[in-house]
């Protein structure tokens, strides 16, 4: 029996010029087309809840949360940013983590949450919008 709720997935990816990528999916397990949020951004937890839609949490060996260290200006998502996902589509993007200074040899633990807080009033919406928060599996990282 299928998962009835989309799904929030998260893993790295080693590049040879960008170091450690991370990619983020979400994955439409309903039984029913939805809207979501594409673009996905990553910003700190501490812009506004319409100004991000990944919040993205590394944490040290000492338990130590890693600043974020960028200046995004962004607003609220346009209509553009939507997509429609039908049942069993997904939706993802690759993420650098270079707002957040890693150094060699630690580890660390990787937290991912996906939360779409704004909506625009142009977009005609025939299906349900993804407005709860996902969370996707803990990762650990050893940079």
């Amino acid at each position: 029996m299928p998962v009835e709720y989309p799904e929030l997935e998260a893993s790295f990816v080693r590049s040879a010029d960008s170091g450690v990528l991370l990619r983020v999916a979400i994955n439409n397990h309903t039984s029913s087309a939805i809207w979501v949020n594409k673009r996905m951004l990553w910003n700190s937890s501490l812009a506004s809840a319409t100004s991000r839609e990944l919040t993205i949490e590394v944490v040290d060996s000492d338990g130590h949360i890693v600043p974020y260290s960028c200046k995004i200006n962004a607003g609220a998502a346009g209509v553009a940013e939507y997509v429609l996902l039908a049942p069993m589509e997904f939706v993802g993007k690759v993420i650098p983590l270079d707002c957040v200074v890693l150094r060699k040899g630690e580890r660390y633990r990787v937290s991912v949450h996906y939360k779409d807080s704004g909506r625009p009033s142009k977009l005609a919406f025939q299906a349900p919008v993804l407005d709860r928060e996902l969370t996707a599996a803990p990762l650990e990282l050893t940079y």
